[in-house]
């Protein structure tokens, strides 16, 4: 590659440097073959802020510009090697800003079309001269200077677009994020209310229950209502801690056998259960397998729901319900399951008080042995 020159000399003939104009001037590259036609041109422009370099042909021409961004190349059409018209289109594709002019003998309108569709600005002939050729040449730099204010304005654009693009980006996933926090918010908002609605429908309902057996009818009647048809049963502790069935409703159970069915789980579920804190669900013989073992077969094919209920530390009674598997509890059911065990234990604990006020509490049990609500049994 050619040495790299100052800005006043000739690339390839060594021609005199013009005069240095100040910081400001607007860099030229002139680029033909004749050295009459260079003269002409840097005597036409002489005076003027700009700094002129020379080249010969289309090579020269190509290695200057990848040493310097010019403001304005005048070259001739015919090149040594080339096309000044090539010239242009490469200017043109590489989008630097950097006007042409293109000088040609008498030229056509068919040259003017050409030169403007290789990326020209101007198509004079070299014999213009003076103050048009001066014009002209600052109508090209007039051009530039638009040009580049304009590709930088543009670049300022995209950078602030990027920018936009970013933070529309993070804004975008952070409504997303906050939208996901509403909705969660909103879903569990949403079931609090369901558990404080059914609390307190469930409360004001057997508030009014301070008999044992209308208690245990009011409460399986209205998890009856909430769950569907299902069997159910509650088992409640007597004083040597043993457990016995308090209520059951038989749905789907043999009638002969409902009740003896129902009398062995108060001793298989009951202890199994009575410290649970939570609703155990048990959806399939796999998870029943897995809670009660081999007294699993007793509820084989079904799934089961099971929550205790307690005051003061002590289990006061221990509710079932189960149907077939392929009936499933429903979700906002077992949602409010832990509200109706609490409101059901508290209301236990009123009744019991009510009876065995007149009794030590260690003597209190439960209710005596009490024995099943036979008008609940379907």
């Amino acid at each position: 590659m050619a040495r790299r020159r100052t800005p006043n000399h000739d690339v390839n003939d060594g021609a005199a440097p013009a005069e240095r104009p100040s910081e400001a001037a607007a860099q030229v590259l002139i680029v033909t073959p004749s050295r009459l036609g260079r003269s002409r041109l840097v005597g036409a422009l002489r005076g003027h802020p700009l700094v002129v370099t020379h080249a010969s042909n289309l090579a020269s021409a190509r290695e200057a510009m990848r040493e310097r961004l010019y403001d304005l190349v005048i070259a001739q059409v015919e090149l040594p090697d080339g096309s000044g018209m090539l010239l242009a289109q490469d200017i043109s594709d590489a989008g630097a800003g950097t006007a042409v002019m293109l000088l040609k003998q008498n030229p056509t309108l068919d040259d003017a079309v050409a030169a403007m569709r290789s990326g020209a600005v101007d198509l004079i002939s070299p014999k213009v001269c003076g103050p048009d050729l001066v014009e002209r040449v600052a109508s090209a730099l007039r051009r530039t200077s638009i040009g580049r204010r304009q590709q930088d304005r543009i670049t300022r654009l995209r950078k602030v677009c990027r920018q936009l693009n970013t933070a529309r980006a993070e804004v975008s996933r952070q409504v997303g994020s906050l939208c996901n926090d509403l909705v969660s918010a909103y879903n569990e908002l949403s079931e609090q209310m369901d558990k404080v609605s059914v609390a307190s429908e469930f409360t004001s309902l057997i508030r009014q229950e301070l008999e044992i057996e209308d208690l245990l009818r009011t409460t399986l009647e209205y998890l009856l209502v909430k769950a569907g048809p299902t069997n159910a049963a509650v088992f409640l502790p007597d004083t040597t801690g043993e457990y016995s069935l308090g209520a059951y409703v038989n749905y789907d159970c043999s009638r002969d056998s409902a009740e003896a069915l129902f009398d062995h789980l108060a001793g298989v579920i009951a202890p199994r259960f009575e410290h649970a804190k939570s609703v155990v669900h048990m959806e399939d013989n796999a998870e029943l397998a897995d809670r009660l073992g081999p007294d699993a077969r007793w509820l084989e094919g079904n799934g089961a729901v099971v929550f205790s209920c307690h005051a003061e530390g002590d289990c006061l009674a221990v509710v079932l319900l189960f149907r077939n598997d392929r009936t499933p509890f429903a979700a906002n059911f077992l949602n409010v399951m832990s509200v109706l065990a609490d409101a059901f234990g508290r209301q236990l604990a009123r009744v019991i008080h009510v009876h065995h006020r007149h009794l030590p509490k260690d003597k209190w049990g439960t209710f005596g042995g009490a024995e099943p609500d036979e008008g609940l049994a379907a």
